[in-house]
């Protein structure tokens, strides 16, 4: 135990002096540019958002709610106007999912839910950096060594030395949320995503390009996944009571993921007992042959994102419902 706080203290000693030298060489000017930018993508995207009148839908969650859900099919079938706000890599960190709906939702719109954070519990820890990105202001997670020692469990961050990569990185995945069909990459941004997979977002925020099959690997079953997912349970619930307080209903879906066969059983288990909880908003009705799925043909790169080709029937709980929530309105 001693030899592991003095090789901790050592650690600390060179790291954190050398990461505040290397934030000299790390500057915020790239970082200033990207923002820039990508305000006005998110402009051309809010658009169409802030001019539709009356009720509006607005889809919530992260990339697997971008690729799940028909915009278009939803408006068509219920005649409300339907945004995607899906965020990839679910926003960074769950806070930034709920912000960017509190931003834009208005008193009668139905905001539907369909979250990883149900299936995955979120795996940013440690420190939280806010950033404004035009209307929105995200909380970004900063470099942290997860630390253990005897019952002590924490996060050293490192800020200094990983904040301003973490923030490029943080941009480079909003930029791919913004990109329009019409919006071709300049050298200089294509050799910045060379890492990052080519993503392509309607006028109506859903990924547009996710068609292809490469037979994913699925969801590994989680037994902790309950006591890990208690803080994003906490806040979704505030979420739910602040949206309620100005008039939006909010309703929560489990995503459509590839899971293993084997886990079926314990997968649909772990979810009565999700839905049996309260979470300040009603879940859709939970299909377990729909949402967790055992056929890799059906999704397109990983386990949370569906083909184009699948979006359409996945989206007909989300018009059930909110076709009976227009109905119980009018009566």
């Amino acid at each position: 135990m001693r030899a592991s706080s003095q090789l901790l203290w050592l650690f600390t000693a060179l790291v954190i002096p050398a990461s505040c030298v290397l934030k000299g060489w790390l500057t915020d000017a790239n970082g200033a540019e990207y923002i820039s930018e990508l305000t006005a993508f998110r402009q051309t995207l809010d658009q169409p958002l802030d001019s539709a009148r009356g009720v509006r839908v607005l889809i919530a969650g992260g990339s697997n709610a971008a690729s799940s859900y028909d915009s278009s099919a939803i408006t068509e079938a219920t005649g409300v106007p339907t945004f995607n706000l899906g965020l990839l890599d679910e926003g960074l960190h769950f806070s930034n999912v709920f912000g960017i709906v509190e931003e834009r939702a208005r008193a009668g719109d139905i905001v539907i839910l369909s979250s990883l954070r149900f299936l995955v519990p979120q795996s940013h820890g440690g420190n939280l950096r806010q950033v404004a990105f035009g209307r929105d202001r995200w909380r970004l997670p900063t470099g942290s060594l997860p630390i253990e020692f005897g019952t002590f469990e924490g996060w050293i961050p490192f800020a200094p030395l990983f904040g301003e990569t973490t923030l490029i990185r943080s941009l480079l995945i909003f930029k791919q949320w913004h990109e329009l069909p019409e919006a071709a990459a300049t050298d200089s941004e294509s050799a910045h995503l060379r890492t990052f997979p080519h993503v392509v977002f309607d006028s109506r925020g859903d990924w547009a390009n996710c068609t292809e099959s490469t037979r994913p690997t699925p969801l590994n079953f989680s037994s902790e996944l309950h006591e890990k997912s208690k803080a994003y349970l906490a806040a979704l619930k505030a979420f739910a009571q602040r949206l309620g307080a100005r008039g939006v209903q909010l309703r929560l879906t489990i995503p459509s993921v590839l899971i293993k066969e084997a886990d079926r059983d314990r997968w649909d288990s772990e979810m009565q007992a999700l839905l049996a909880e309260d979470h300040g908003a009603e879940f859709l009705p939970f299909d377990v042959n729909q949402h967790l799925s055992s056929d890799r043909s059906k999704f397109c790169d990983t386990y949370a994102h569906l083909l184009r080709s699948q979006a359409a029937t996945n989206s007909e709980p989300v018009i059930q419902a909110i076709q009976t929530m227009r109905a119980s309105r009018r009566s």
